[in-house]
């Protein structure tokens, strides 16, 4: 499940999770636009804090594949 997914079913603010698990909301604004990712402490304190539901393999998952390079002329 996604944290995303995980605040809409919970009703929940982003910035209500944050003070939850101890980080500014912006960190977990960074974290849902996918711009930044949790360290895997932090993803570990998530997946505790949505007791189990969000797993740092959520995030290993819904991380954005890098484009392929354009080969050199």
């Amino acid at each position: 499940m996604t944290l995303d997914q995980f605040l809409k079913d919970a009703n929940m603010r982003p910035a209500q999770f944050a003070e939850a698990i101890g980080v500014e909301a912006s960190t977990v604004s960074r974290w849902l636009a996918g711009t930044r990712q949790p360290d895997i402490r932090m993803a570990v304190r998530i997946e505790d804090a949505t007791g189990g539901k969000v797993t740092p393999r959520d995030f290993i998952d819904a991380a954005p594949v890098p484009a392929a390079s354009e080969p050199s002329p």
